[in-house]
């Protein structure tokens, strides 16, 4: 019996450890399961080792490349150009010639006046003996030399109107331009000087009508005498005598009919004497009686001539202004091209922005395929290391945990060919976007002969709406007198309705008068509706005193605004007053270069007056040597001839021009047998460039000058070159459209800069579009990582997560400099090669369903 239980109890022994270790086998199962499936999910978690380097901020620009020293040449005379010995693209140095002007006038100017100079000297010497003699002769010369002025004067007069009657088409344009600048500078004048219909005057009014205003509110609320101010008060007056009688009919039994009757008894009363006090003025018959002074006004106006009406001489000046602008077009003005510049101008605007962003998204793939090589060399090397003699397979884990790695490494080479792909696509249809801007640019640029019709279309409906115009003012005559007729037929009968009016208001007060009578018998107490009404008048009071004195603040702020405004205007129409006399003084300048082109014989009456009147000046100066009493008068005009003797020389010494500075001929606009005019040479060293561009205001507060740049265009393709910021605008970049428009409507400001290439590359040429990186923080040795990587906590803290030890580690951290891609971290728990999970919402999306992931928080203090 003992055996059988020590048997069965051995057997359930058996039975107890087979089942331990069944559960402990699938307890270790399910643990070993879990610890699998929390290391694939941070094993799908992409990371990037935390390493130190450098980050920097940057700004990038596009502008123009131009050249650091530049130097004009300009005509010193409208002399014919005898010789020019370079031409553009030409390399020259400084002092070296650069063309000749005709001098030979000159030079025999100079003869004279030394042969003047000369005589005038021994004309001193024998001054005692010859005096009369001497003063005899040079009067003798004065004369003649007047008479050849006189001649030279009638010559060029002849020569000019000959010249004048069959003009080339540059005299027609030179003259054109002449009398357009003379109408403008008229124009000017007239708003400088605040005359009718100039913006100047407008704004003069304003400030007075503002004036006027704030004197007006100033004046009502010191004496409270406003219209609203007034009739709060009344009503506070009647409301507190109503409140008054009710209070001591509160006394007796009056009820709340006396009141009501009491007020009806008021309020006709008001209507009454307000009707009475309006008379023959109510506002219907002050709009009758305005409506009757508008239709008289109309009919006498409809009895003017019809080409006197405003409509007909809008639509003449409409016309006038059409036909002028088809005849400027007829004379082959150029059309303008800038909207079709301005798109073409975006387009390249966009070609550099997708090529920056393309770039940023190219290196962001490259850093992500080189993480994904490193994290695969690291798995190989792990698995290669894990095979031995016994097991030549190696661990199975580490393999899968290869191939795994393999198989990112070769998404990330994906990705990054779909990047570059990409990129090139975005280039590709970006550039199509530059090519095909710039040909509606070249289309609007052969587009006049349509815009030529267009105008001539516009001459035709101007033509048209002038006949409409004259049509509808003879119209106009006939229905002109109806109604006149009709608005005073109005006015009458409104009068009449005006004197019924106050008999029906007598009426009405004998009978509230009547009724509040009849209702003082059985009245009862409403004190409390006349408390109540007294309250609402007190503060309706109170109210208007409050609008009126913020009425009057508002008041002076557009008083202030008005003055602002005159100002500006003032300023502007002097500026433009200023500039238009500087562009007729050209225009007359290159008319008079213009007919001296046309005509060989009017150059030479110029040229031949122009010598007459110095032989006359000399003279003078002899004559006046002669007739001197004294020794030191004479050597005083003497001195004078030696100095008009030495700007003749200078004259003559300036036909020869020379080059003020070393560097490259860009521009060059003379011509042989030609007159100087204007602008001949532009000199630039092509050796020293500089880039121009634009900051918006955004912007320009990190600009400093000094800060180191990067630049590339495309002759350098991808290559960058060094450069500096050397100059940054005082002010914002002002255009003429921002002249015409007011300040305030300007939304694109925009600040000037200058950054100076280092080093001359002959790759990058003036004129060249460049794009340019500014520099505008640097940090050295420190740990970045990108923004995705960081996030806001629940306590409010900047953290990051790394993975360490098969757990997620949240890392409060401090942030530094930052730029589009990565940003400056600091914290003490930071070290190298640590790895930081690049995505910062994998993480969350991951603490929020395994919990159990997070590992200990890290240290607290980010500025520890």
């Amino acid at each position: 019996m003992n055996r059988v239980k020590k048997g069965f109890k051995r057997k359930w022994i058996i039975v107890l450890v087979v089942l331990i270790a069944a559960g402990g086998w699938w307890g270790g199962s399910v643990f070993l399961k879990g610890r699998e499936a929390q290391g694939q999910a941070l094993d799908s978690i992409q990371t990037t080792p935390l390493t130190r380097g450098e980050i920097t901020r940057s700004l990038l620009l596009s502008g123009t490349v131009r050249s650091q020293n530049s130097r004009s040449v300009y005509a010193p005379s409208s002399l014919k150009v005898t010789d020019v010995q370079v031409k553009e693209g030409d390399v020259v140095k400084a002092g070296q010639k650069l063309a000749v002007l005709a001098g030979g006038d000159l030079a025999l100017d100079i003869k004279s006046a030394e042969l003047n100079l000369q005589n005038s000297k021994e004309a001193l010497k024998s001054a005692g003996t010859d005096k009369q003699n001497a003063i005899a002769t040079a009067k003798a010369s004065v004369d003649a030399a007047a008479l050849e002025v006189e001649n030279a004067r009638r010559q060029y007069d002849e020569t000019k109107a000959q010249v004048e009657k069959n003009p080339s088409a540059a005299v027609l344009s030179a003259q054109a331009d002449l009398k357009t600048a003379e109408r403008q500078l008229a124009i000017s004048r007239s708003q400088a000087e605040a005359r009718a219909g100039s913006s100047l005057l407008s704004a003069k009014k304003e400030v007075e009508v503002a004036q006027r205003q704030y004197d007006l509110l100033k004046q009502q609320i010191e004496q409270q005498s406003g219209s609203s101010l007034v009739s709060a008060k009344k009503e506070l007056e009647i409301a507190k005598r109503q409140y008054d009688a009710l209070n001591q009919q509160a006394k007796g039994t009056p009820g709340n009919t006396v009141l009501s009757a009491k007020k009806e008894v008021e309020i006709a009363q008001r209507t009454y004497d307000q009707l009475v006090a309006q008379g023959d003025y109510t506002p219907a018959l002050l709009s009758a009686q305005k409506e009757l002074g508008i239709a008289q006004r109309a009919y006498l106006e409809s009895q003017l001539p019809i080409e006197n009406t405003t409509a007909v001489k809008s639509a003449r000046a409409e016309l006038n202004a059409a036909a002028s602008k088809y005849a400027q077009l007829q004379k082959g003005k150029p059309l303008s091209e800038q909207a079709a510049l301005n798109r073409y101008n975006s387009a390249v605007d966009a070609l550099n922005q997708t090529q920056s962003s393309s770039a940023s998204r190219i290196n962001q793939a490259s850093v992500e395929l080189q993480n994904a090589d490193r994290d695969y060399r690291a798995a190989l090397q792990q698995y290669e290391a894990s095979k031995t003699t016994e097991h030549p397979e190696g661990d199975a884990a580490l393999k899968a945990a290869a191939d795994q790695a393999n198989s990112t490494l070769k998404e990330k080479q994906n990705a990054l060919s779909s990047a570059t792909q990409a990129q090139t696509e975005g280039i590709k249809a970006a550039q199509d976007a530059v090519s095909s801007s710039n040909l509606d640019y070249r289309q609007a640029m052969e587009g006049s002969a349509d815009a030529l019709e267009q105008a001539r279309l516009t001459v035709e409906r101007a033509q048209m709406s002038y006949d409409a115009a004259v049509k509808s003012a003879a119209d106009a005559k006939i229905t002109a007198k109806d109604t006149w007729e009709k608005a005073s037929q109005t006015y009458n009968s409104t009068l009449i309705s005006a004197n019924e009016a106050r008999v029906n208001a007598a009426d009405a007060l004998d009978k509230s008068k009547q009724a509040y009578e009849n209702a003082r018998s059985g009245a009862a107490d409403s004190l409390v509706t006349a408390q109540d009404t007294l309250q609402k008048a007190q503060q309706a009071y109170d109210n208007a005193a409050g609008s009126a004195k913020e009425s009057l603040v508002a008041a002076r702020d557009t008083l202030d605004k008005a003055k602002q405004a005159y100002d500006n205007a003032n300023n502007s129409a002097q500026e433009a007053y200023a500039a238009s006399q500087e562009s007729l003084d050209k225009l007359k300048i290159g008319y008079e270069s213009a007919l001296k082109n046309q005509s060989e014989a009017f150059a030479t009456a110029d040229s031949t007056l122009k010598r007459a009147e110095n032989g006359y000046e000399t003279a003078k100066l002899n004559q006046n040597i002669a007739e001197s009493k004294t020794e030191e008068a004479a050597q005083l005009a003497i001195k004078l001839q030696e100095v008009s003797l030495e700007k003749l020389r200078k004259q003559l010494a300036d036909t020869v021009i020379k080059a003020p500075i070393s560097g490259t001929v860009t521009f060059k606009n003379a011509s042989v047998d030609q007159f100087a005019n204007g602008l001949m040479f532009t000199i630039e060293d092509t050796g020293k460039l500089t880039v121009s561009a634009v900051v918006s205001e955004s912007d320009i507060g990190s600009l400093k000058v000094g800060q180191q740049a990067l630049v590339k265009t495309e002759s350098t393709g991808e290559e960058e070159l060094a450069a500096k910021l050397v100059h940054i605008g005082a002010s914002a970049v002002k255009s003429a459209a921002a002249d015409a428009t007011a300040a305030a409507a300007n939304t694109n400001v925009q600040f000037a800069a200058d950054i100076n290439v280092l080093k001359n590359d002959p790759r990058i040429r003036i004129g060249m579009n460049a794009r340019m990186t500014v520099i505008l923080d640097r940090k050295e040795n420190v740990f970045a990582v990108p923004l995705d990587a960081i996030t806001t906590s629940a306590s409010g803290e900047d953290v990051i997560y790394a993975i360490q030890n098969g757990k997620l580690q949240e890392i409060p951290v401090k942030m530094g400099l930052q730029n589009d891609v990565m940003v400056e971290v600091q914290a003490p728990a930071l070290a190298e090669n640590l790895n930081i999970v690049s995505y910062a919402q994998e993480a969350l999306n991951l603490l929020q369903a395994s919990p159990e992931l997070k590992g200990e928080a890290a240290s607290h203090d980010p500025n520890a």
